[in-house]
C-alpha cells in the first residue's frame, strides 16, 4: 500500500509538471490573443474619449485663438502685420479641424497598436492590479494620467494667451510660404548669371597662373607636373558650369528662405535684397582675387622656387607602383605556368603507378584471402573476384599520389574494407 501511494504521488507530480510546462508553452499565445481583443476594445474606447474631448474643446479653442489673433500685437508687426493677421484669422478654424482629425487618426492607429502591445504584456506578466490603478487614474482625469495631462493642456490653452502663439506662428509661416517662393525666385537667376560672369572674367588669369606654376615650379616632380598640365584645362573648363549650377541651387533656396523670413516678420519681401545680393557678388569676386594673390603668387617666381620653400618636392611614387606591378605580373606568370606543369606531372605519376599498385593490391589481397578457411573461400569467392577488381581500380588512382609507405598501408586498409563488406554481404 505504501509503494502504491508513493507511485500515485509521483504520478500526480509528473502530471502537474506536464500541465505546468504545457501552460508555459501555450500561455504566450493566449496572452497575445487576449491582448489583441482587450487592447482593441480599450483602444476604441480611448479613441472615442479623445475624439469627444477634442470635439468639445474645438469650438472653445477656436474662439480663444480668434480672439488672440484679433487682439494681440506680439505676433503681427511691421508693414505686413495687418495682412498676416487677416490671413491667420481666416485659417484658424481650419487648423483646429485638422487637429481634431489628426489626433483622432493617431489615436486610432498608433494608440491602438500601443494598447494591444500593452494589454499582451499585462496578461503575460499578470499585471492586473497596476493596470486597474492606471485605468482608474485616467477615468478620474488625475494630473499624472494621460487623459488628465490632455485635459490640463486644454485648460491651459483657454487660460493663457501665449499658448496660442505657436499655432499663430505656424499659420504665419504657412501663409508666407507661397509668396516667398514666388518672390524668392526673382533674384536667383540674376545672381547666378553674375557668378557665371565673374567666373568667366577671372578664368584667363586663373588658367595662366596655374599653368605657369605647373611648368616652372620646383615643388612638383615630373610625374605630378605632367598630370597637372593635362588635367588643368579640363578643370578650368568644367569650373564655370559647376559654379553656375551651384549658384542656381544655392541662391534659389537662400532667397526663398530670406523672403519667407521677411514676410513672416511683417517686412517687405524685398527687405535687404540689394544689400545681400551685392555682398554675395563682392564676396565671390574677392575669393577669386585671393586665389591669385594668396594661393598662386607665393609659387609664381621666375626661378621656380616658392617663397619659404623647405626643399620638399611632391610627386607620385612611380617606382614603387612599377615595382609592385612587376611583382604582381611575376606572381601571375608563375601561377599560370605552374598549373599545366603540375597537372601534367600528376597525371604522368598516376599513370605510371597505376599498374604496379593494382598488381600489388591483387597479390596482397589474394595471399590474405588464401589464408582463410575453406568454408569462407567457397562461400565468398564470387564476391571476392568482383570487388577485388573494383577496389583495385579505385585504390590505384588514389594511392598513386602518396609515398610507397602509404601505398602499402593503403592497400591493407582497402583489403580489410573489402573483406568486411564481402562478409557482411554474405551474411
Amino acid at each position: 500500500q505504501r509503494k502504491h501511494n508513493l507511485a500515485q504521488s509521483k504520478m500526480c507530480k509528473c502530471l502537474g509538471s506536464l500541465a505546468k510546462n504545457l501552460f508555459l508553452c501555450v500561455w504566450p499565445i493566449i496572452s497575445i490573443i487576449l491582448g489583441i481583443i482587450c487592447g482593441s476594445i480599450f483602444g476604441v474606447i480611448i479613441t472615442l474619449v479623445v475624439f469627444l474631448l477634442t470635439l468639445v474643446r474645438t469650438p472653445m479653442h477656436t474662439y480663444k485663438m480668434l480672439v488672440v489673433t484679433a487682439t494681440t500685437d506680439k505676433c503681427f508687426e511691421g508693414n505686413l502685420g495687418l495682412l498676416m493677421r487677416i490671413s491667420v484669422f481666416l485659417l484658424v478654424p481650419l487648423v483646429h479641424i485638422l487637429f481634431l482629425l489628426g489626433i483622432t487618426l493617431f489615436s486610432a492607429t498608433v494608440g491602438m497598436l500601443y494598447y494591444i502591445g500593452k494589454s499582451s504584456k499585462i496578461f503575460y506578466k499578470h499585471e492586473y492590479t497596476k493596470t486597474m490603478q492606471k485605468v482608474e487614474s485616467n477615468a478620474k482625469l488625475e494630473p499624472k494620467s494621460y487623459l488628465g495631462k490632455y485635459y490640463r493642456a486644454c485648460q491651459n490653452f483657454m487660460e493663457d494667451d501665449t499658448e496660442s502663439f505657436p499655432a499663430i506662428n505656424f499659420l504665419k509661416g504657412l501663409c508666407a510660404l507661397v509668396p516667398a517662393i514666388f518672390f524668392g525666385a526673382i533674384p536667383f537667376i540674376p545672381f547666378s548669371l553674375a557668378v557665371l560672369g565673374i567666373t568667366l572674367y577671372r578664368m584667363p588669369i586663373n588658367v595662366y597662373k596655374t599653368m605657369k606654376i605647373s611648368l616652372i615650379t620646383l615643388a612638383l616632380k615630373w610625374d605630378l607636373r605632367l598630370i597637372a598640365i593635362l588635367t588643368l584645362p579640363l578643370v578650368h573648363a568644367l569650373f564655370p558650369l559647376l559654379t553656375f549650377i551651384g549658384a542656381l541651387v544655392g541662391s534659389f533656396f537662400y532667397f526663398v528662405v530670406r523672403t519667407w523670413s521677411n514676410i513672416q516678420k511683417g517686412y517687405s519681401p524685398f527687405h535687404k535684397w540689394k544689400k545681400k545680393f551685392k555682398a554675395g557678388v563682392e564676396r565671390y569676386y574677392k575669393a577669386h582675387k585671393n586665389f591669385v594673390s594668396e594661393r598662386c603668387n607665393p609659387y609664381d617666381h621666375p626661378s621656380g622656387i616658392p617663397q619659404g620653400w623647405d626643399g620638399d618636392s611632391y610627386g607620385i611614387p612611380v617606382q614603387k607602383i612599377l615595382r609592385w606591378q612587376w611583382d604582381l605580373l611575376m606572381c601571375c606568370f608563375i601561377t599560370v605556368f605552374s598549373i599545366p606543369i603540375c597537372l601534367s606531372g600528376s597525371t604522368l605519376m598516376a599513370a605510371i603507378k597505376f599498374v604496379p599498385s593494382c598488381l600489388y593490391l591483387w597479390y596482397k589481397s589474394g595471399s590474405e584471402y588464401c589464408q582463410e578457411t575453406c568454408t569462407t573461400i567457397m562461400a565468398t569467392w564470387p564476391f571476392f573476384h568482383h570487388w577485388n577488381g573494383v577496389f583495385a581500380r579505385s585504390s590505384g588512382n588514389s594511392i598513386s599520389f602518396h609515398h610507397h609507405w602509404c601505398d602499402f598501408h593503403g592497400s591493407e586498409g582497402t583489403f580489410l574494407l573489402s573483406r568486411i563488406w564481402i562478409q557482411s554481404s554474405f551474411v
